[in-house]
């Protein structure tokens, strides 16, 4: 989903059980627990790597929290601070074509993730599941906005 700042666009997922895993893999962040690996721990959160001028600085985004990406940095807002920054873009009507080289570049992209895992480049099970998850989810926002 897309939303818009008053003065500029980002892309944003809040933080969910389901995708927190997914999240953390698109913002370069980690997840942190109590130490259990149990990710329904409510006291679990990603954080979340933000760009600044004198390095890099640490968000913490919690379940329900929102990580949001421009062109130069990823940022973490709690829920009510988003919705107040934030409104969603209105739907966008995608192009045949453009849908088209979305999902090839998609499917390009798993393929090469495919071949980084079975040449010995070192991805492991569960990077190519998320990977494939995220990948998959992406195919099907393309297709839902095709039918929608």
């Amino acid at each position: 989903m897309n939303f818009t700042r008053k003065t500029f666009s980002v892309e944003a997922m809040q933080v969910t059980t389901e995708n927190i895993y997914e999240i953390a893999e698109w913002c370069g962040g980690t997840i942190k627990d109590n130490g259990d690996g149990f990710v329904g721990d409510p006291q679990a959160y990603i954080e979340v790597p933000v760009a600044m001028k004198n390095g890099i600085k640490r968000d913490k985004a919690f379940y329900g929290d929102w990580v949001t990406r421009t062109e130069r940095s990823f940022k973490a807002y709690r829920d009510e601070a988003f919705k107040i920054a934030f409104e969603q873009d209105a739907p966008v009507e995608f192009d045949p074509d453009v849908r088209h080289e979305e999902v090839y570049r998609l499917v390009h992209e798993a393929m090469g993730d495919q071949h980084k895992a079975t040449s010995g480049e070192g991805m492991t099970y569960f990077n190519r599941r998320v990977t494939a998850v995220r990948i998959t989810n992406k195919i099907v926002e393309i297709f839902e906005g095709e039918m929608g």
